[in-house]
Order: structure tokens, then C-alpha cells, then sequence
């Protein structure tokens, strides 16, 4: 009894019908659908043909909605950052000019509104670790404590706080981290627009 289930992403490069019937016929059990990156209307014709070819090839197929949530990431830089430890880096939302010779934008225009002073934001899954240091209206500056460059790729980043109140909002990363004596969660985003089940 096979009790090993193969998992395979559908994107770009595997979204062809004709592909997907290889797949399957190759033993794919689940199709994974990355909903940090795919589009809506997408996944409402994928979802059809992934269905329609598992019951022509008589294969029972799982379909895996990766719902990671809305990401927060920043824009590209013209060369990479090289951060060292102890330099300033600066984050801005809404196009705002930047003041900083380290200076990056934010795809979230409430970023400034959901950090404090002291907050530890962690940019490319944790390799890079600041730390607020002063907040405005438009902008967030903040101290490198772990150095490494940041170039134009759009890495996705994390806030770590002071757990606080927030009403219809979701998860950008399902984890809470405990630092001290003092519990911390990764920062809440608004609830996306739309669900699986409206699919």
C-alpha cells in the first residue's frame, strides 16, 4: 500500500493541461497552489481542469491551497544594500521620498501605523534582523542588527511585537515567537477579500 503522497506546485511552467495530465499520470497525488502569488480568476480555471482531467484519467487528485495570506514585501533597488551592523535602514510606503542612503519601499501603506519603537522586523525569512528605531508618517527607520545584502528580489518580511488588539484581521505567518518574559506575534494583516469556498 503507497502510503508516500506525491505534492506538486502548479505555476507558470506546469499550468498546461497537457502537463498536468503528465503529472497526474505520472502519480501526482495533490496539486499545490501557491495563494500568495496566484491570481484569482487563475485558480477559478485551474481548479475546473485539474477535475476534469483526474476524472478522465480515473486518478483521484487532492487540490492544496497554500494560504500563507497576504505578504508584506518590499520594492527593488537599483544595486543590492549592503547592510552592516549597526547602519540605518530605511523603509517607506506611498512612493515617499526617501531620506535615508539605505532605503528601501514597502508594499503596505499601514506599515508605519502597525510598527512601535523597539518592534524586531524580520526581512528574507529571518536573515535579515532590525530593529525599529523611529517611526513618521510615511516612513520607518530602523537599525541593522544582523548584516546581510538586500537586493532587488522582493523578499517578504515579518514584524515581532508586543501582542495587540485587532479586529477582522488574518495571519501573515501562522507561528508566535516568545522572547524573554514577554509573548510576541507576528504582525496582523487585513482579512483578504475573498475565500477557497467562493471558488
Amino acid at each position: 500500500m503507497q502510503k508516500t503522497k506525491i505534492i506538486c506546485t502548479l505555476g507558470p511552467a506546469t499550468e498546461k493541461p497537457e502537463t498536468i495530465r503528465k503529472l497526474i499520470a505520472r502519480g501526482a497525488d495533490v496539486f499545490r497552489l501557491n495563494m500568495s502569488h496566484a491570481p484569482q480568476e487563475w485558480v477559478r480555471q485551474i481548479v475546473p481542469q485539474i477535475c476534469q482531467l483526474a476524472d478522465e484519467l480515473s486518478h483521484p487528485i487532492g487540490i492544496l491551497l497554500d494560504t500563507q495570506g497576504p505578504a508584506i514585501r518590499t520594492g527593488p533597488v537599483k544595486t543590492p544594500l549592503e547592510l552592516k551592523k549597526g547602519d540605518v535602514l530605511e523603509f517607506t510606503v506611498g512612493h515617499a521620498k526617501k531620506t535615508e542612503k539605505k532605503s528601501v519601499e514597502v508594499n503596505y501603506d499601514k506599515f508605519a501605523d502597525d510598527v512601535n519603537v523597539g518592534d524586531t522586523v524580520l526581512v528574507d525569512n529571518g536573515l535579515i534582523k532590525l530593529t525599529v528605531i523611529e517611526k513618521k508618517k510615511n516612513r520607518v527607520l530602523c537599525e541593522v542588527i544582523t548584516p546581510a545584502a538586500l537586493g532587488s528580489i522582493w523578499w517578504s518580511f515579518a514584524i515581532c511585537s508586543s501582542a495587540r488588539k485587532a479586529k477582522h484581521r488574518c495571519w501573515l505567518r501562522l507561528r508566535t515567537r516568545r522572547r524573554s518574559n514577554r509573548s510576541t506575534t507576528l504582525l496582523r494583516l487585513p482579512t483578504l477579500s475573498w475565500s477557497p469556498a467562493a471558488i
